[in-house]
């Protein structure tokens, strides 16, 4: 399992910004462009990934020189995880217009889930210079750094990211992860914690933090936080592999073996 995917967020988006025309549009193709935009964004919002899809493809085909319209699709392809097609419409959208900081900072998302992390790097430090008020790019640019072992630049990331957003538990649980990296487990345990106090449900929080206790060979509360992870995620292999562990510290094969086969059971070790 890549860095990335074990540390990311989802990314719903930044607003697309301020139109590229300095009067509001008044060419049919346009007007429906900025209604399917629009659509798309609140359809985004709600979840609806594929029906927001739908909506930014009218708009391109609508207004197929519009900045906005293919930052939209680029947007709802990397929702949906489709990062090939999200790196191709947002490069479009800079090529029509290259001072928008949001295009930047998805695209360096994208690429940082394809675990291309200088070129995600390079975007997130370009959307920052055009807008140093987007928390998301610290964290992206964070995570890229985490996953070249920049630990440092990494954590002064998360820093103002967390300034920025001092409510995203997101951001808490990737500075826990470079601070357990670098081996400062009481940081680590410190953000983990924050992580799960903003989001009771952040099973990996749960995962992670017990990770760090297994460290410190804090084994009972180890298997509490593993616990606590398979309650909220039944089918979390890494739980079930690391709670084994635990109890393996502790003598108890039976339940070792027990946590052991049900981890290869869901696919431990297979990606």
């Amino acid at each position: 399992m890549s860095v990335w995917k074990t540390i990311r967020g989802r990314f719903i988006g930044q607003p697309l910004g301020k139109k590229e025309e300095t009067q509001q549009p008044t060419d049919p193709r346009e007007l429906e462009a900025e209604r399917c935009i629009h659509q798309g964004l609140e359809l985004l919002a709600a979840g609806q990934i594929d029906e927001a899809l739908a909506a930014f493809h009218r708009a391109v085909q609508a207004a197929p020189h519009s900045a906005r319209a293919h930052y939209g699709r680029g947007l709802a392809y990397y929702n949906r995880g489709d990062y090939h097609w999200a790196i191709a419409d947002l490069s479009q959208a800079l090529r029509l217009n290259p001072h928008m900081a949001e295009a930047y900072c998805t695209r360096g998302l994208a690429c940082a889930a394809k675990g291309d992390y200088d070129w995600a790097i390079a975007d997130l430090t370009e959307a920052l210079k055009l807008n140093p008020y987007l928390a998301e790019a610290y964290n992206g640019r964070g995570v890229a750094y985490t996953a070249k072992k920049c630990y440092d630049a990494a954590i002064a990331d998360f820093d103002c990211a967390i300034k920025l957003n001092p409510n995203d538990a997101n951001v808490y649980f990737n500075r826990g992860f470079a601070y357990g990296l670098k081996g400062d487990y009481p940081r680590a345990l410190a953000d983990y914690t924050q992580a799960i106090r903003l989001n009771p449900q952040h099973y990996r929080a749960y995962n992670n933090r017990g990770t760090i206790y297994q460290a410190l060979h804090d084994y009972q509360r180890a298997i509490a936080d593993f616990n606590e992870a398979i309650r909220l995620k039944p089918d979390f292999a890494d739980a079930y592999n690391n709670r084994g562990v635990a109890y393996q510290s502790l003598g108890d094969s039976e339940r070792a073996n027990a946590d052991f086969e049900m981890a290869h059971r869901l696919g431990f070790g297979r990606s």
